[in-house]
């Protein structure tokens, strides 16, 4: 029988000087560590060993052993990344208890958060799940928008977000209908003008 999708609310966590733990220290983990340091987090790693992927990796803490429940001690988000269903059980029920929400890598009895696919390109992000059903789906699909965040994408983005701020700043409400069709206008507009920009001519 197949597995329901978990069903969540969508959320951007800001992590910037944010402590964060992960439990775990292989390719899987390190790789999810990364995302978080990358985005300013303050990371720390419980692992009995660590791999050359993880200690590449920039961490705040470094810890030699088992998980234990103190290491959750002020922590914001926890990742369980261990292969073991037992040990990220045992995250789990403790973050549980704490409200501290948890992602467990590829096991979503064992979380509370899952963590999507993400495609980023400057100050665009868009993010991609299917519930914890198929995270090669949600991968797959992240390649195709990627290659849709071209010039005319990132054009319209730029003057969105320009005249959003010119009318925050005059005291004007932004959230007003019209902004979709404004956009589709704009992107008609950026192809025709660059479809009818003739190549220079050779030396």
């Amino acid at each position: 029988m197949s597995r329901p999708a978990i069903d969540v609310v969508p959320v951007g966590l800001r992590v910037d000087q944010r402590p964060v733990l992960v439990v775990g220290a292989g390719r899987i983990a390190a790789r999810k560590a990364s995302a978080y340091i990358d985005r300013g987090a303050v990371v720390t790693v419980v692992a009995p060993e660590h791999s050359a992927e993880m200690n590449a990796l920039d961490v705040a803490h470094r810890v030699y052993r088992d998980f234990e429940e103190n290491d959750l001690d002020g922590m914001w988000f926890v990742v369980a990344a261990t292969g073991d269903p037992t040990v990220e059980g045992l995250v789990f029920a403790e973050a549980e208890r704490r409200r501290i929400f948890c992602n467990a890598a590829d096991d979503p009895d064992h979380c509370s958060a899952i963590l999507p696919a993400v495609a980023r390109q400057g100050d665009l992000t868009v993010t991609i799940s299917t519930g914890g059903r198929s995270p090669a789906t949600a991968t797959w699909l992240r390649r195709r928008i990627e290659a849709l965040l071209d010039e005319s994408t990132h054009g319209a983005f730029a003057v969105a977000a320009e005249v959003r701020d010119e009318r925050r700043a005059a005291g004007l409400p932004t959230e007003v209908p019209g902004w979709q069709e404004a956009l589709d206008a704009f992107e008609q507009d950026l192809r025709h003008r660059l479809s009818a920009v003739e190549p220079e001519a050779a030396a």
